[in-house]
């Protein structure tokens, strides 16, 4: 099975809604409104599977032991289909960030492709995402799914 097929194809199940016990999560986050799209856009986001916790934010202790699942698929518009992983490291100007690391080779603590710092992933949110170029835009949280744990085999 493919990373691909781990994000696009698993499907949901029933949900700890509540219960603080952390659950891999496929998140979607897409483009919100900007200058340059002023509706926001479905085409351009990013999408990944990490272990929330009953805030929903991602669980550093579950991610160290589940981190092969934590993987992301970035689209972009006409722009081929990138595929990563989710990662954590040490920052300059804040302690740690989470990143995507949708790169073959790994890169240096503060050259991770697309990075962002503890954010709650609950629909409607706003996060803030900063690349490796300087560009920095911001994602809606569009949707948080329970991801059925078979398809992890």
């Amino acid at each position: 099975m493919e990373v691909r097929d781990v994000i696009v194809g698993a499907p949901s199940v029933g949900a700890n809604e509540g219960s603080g016990k952390p659950t891999l999560k496929r998140v979607r986050l897409e483009l919100a409104r900007s200058e340059k799209f002023p509706c926001g856009s479905f085409r351009h986001g990013y999408e990944f599977i990490a272990p929330l916790d009953g805030n929903r934010y991602i669980d550093m202790w579950q991610w160290r032991k589940l981190r092969a699942h934590c993987c992301v698929r970035r689209f972009w518009a006409d722009e081929p289909d990138q595929i990563g992983r989710l990662i954590h490291k040490p920052g300059d100007e804040t302690p740690v960030f989470w990143a995507f690391d949708c790169a073959s080779k790994s890169f240096g603590a503060n050259e991770a492709d697309y990075r962002f710092g503890a954010h709650a992933f609950v629909p409607g949110e706003h996060i803030a995402m900063h690349c490796r170029g300087g560009e920095a835009y911001t994602l809606r949280v569009v949707s948080v799914h329970d991801l059925c744990r078979s398809s992890l085999k």
